[in-house]
């Protein structure tokens, strides 16, 4: 930066700027695309991957890659219809080691389509860029319905 001007001073030979004695590092370009988002610091780190279980009655796996490195900080599930006979247990593995307090039971009584349950992961739950997180469930239950599956991922 060469010239900074303002309502009372021109300053040449700029070499840097500070605000309350902290370096700003961003371009402008870079402040630009923040303008006008509300979000926490913590909040623009987050990002969310999504995966599907076809039918959670019947016992298997699937798996969804993160692009980056980071932290699973919730997981959410959805069901699109009732299921019957028993409750389905889904549960998380990374390197098939299981993510601590991941799992999520979705229970016959009261399921249906839009049926939300949630859990938040506390430990053995951080994934490196482009590793796979596995998706699994007991198959406890019975009908053929579908999950989606998405989890609050923390860039790390």
């Amino acid at each position: 930066m060469d010239t900074i001007k303002t309502n009372y001073h021109h300053y040449t030979d700029v070499k840097g700027l500070k605000i309350n004695g902290t370096a700003v590092t961003s371009t402008a370009a870079e402040l630009n695309i923040l303008d006008g988002v509300v979000s926490t610091t913590a909040e623009v780190d987050q990002f969310v991957l999504t995966g599907e279980i076809a039918d959670i009655s019947t016992a298997g796996s699937s798996w969804v890659v993160s692009p980056y490195a980071g932290t699973i900080e919730k997981i959410y599930t959805v069901i699109d219809g009732a299921i019957t006979g028993g409750d389905a247990a889904i549960t998380f593995e990374i390197d098939g080691t299981a993510v601590t307090d991941a799992g999520i039971t979705i229970a016959h009584s009261g399921s249906g389509a839009g049926v939300v349950d949630s859990s938040e992961p506390t430990a053995k739950n951080s994934v490196d860029a482009g590793g796979a997180i596995e998706i699994i469930t007991d198959g406890g239950s019975t009908n053929t319905v579908k999950a989606v599956v998405a989890l609050v991922m923390q860039r790390s």
